[in-house]
């Protein structure tokens, strides 16, 4: 069984990609774009985020709306506070590690242009 679940984070990954989720998408980097080999596998990029402007696209408008701007800071508190009670309850010297980990580094990667790439599976 769980051999068949081996490709699901990956796939996570991949389904929320292109939607409106608060932040509005910086400026591309070129270079991400050379970044994998011609016969990669799998390779994703993304642009990071930049601030919303109340003057630009109607997207970028309703993001910059302050009641918006309130529900994703709300939002991000509470993922932060849900991860804290999960690694607490673990009791598990890691833990604190572990939560440092999962609430920062995917705030991070959002917000910095990055790309990946996978060159084989095995």
């Amino acid at each position: 069984m769980l051999e068949n679940l081996k490709w699901f984070p990956i796939i996570i990954c991949f389904l929320g990609f292109g939607t409106p989720m608060g932040i509005v998408p910086g400026e591309e980097d070129p270079l991400l774009m050379r970044m994998a080999p011609e016969n990669a596998v799998l390779y994703a990029s993304w642009a990071g985020t930049q601030e919303a402007d109340p003057k630009g696209n109607p997207t970028e408008q309703w993001i910059a709306q302050k009641d918006m701007q309130r529900f994703w800071t709300d939002m991000d508190a509470r993922l932060k506070e849900v991860a804290l009670e999960v690694f607490e309850r673990a009791d598990n010297p890691v833990s604190a590690n572990l939560n440092a980990l999962t609430v920062k580094l995917p705030k991070l990667l959002c917000r910095q242009p990055c790309g990946i790439y996978l060159d084989r599976l095995e």
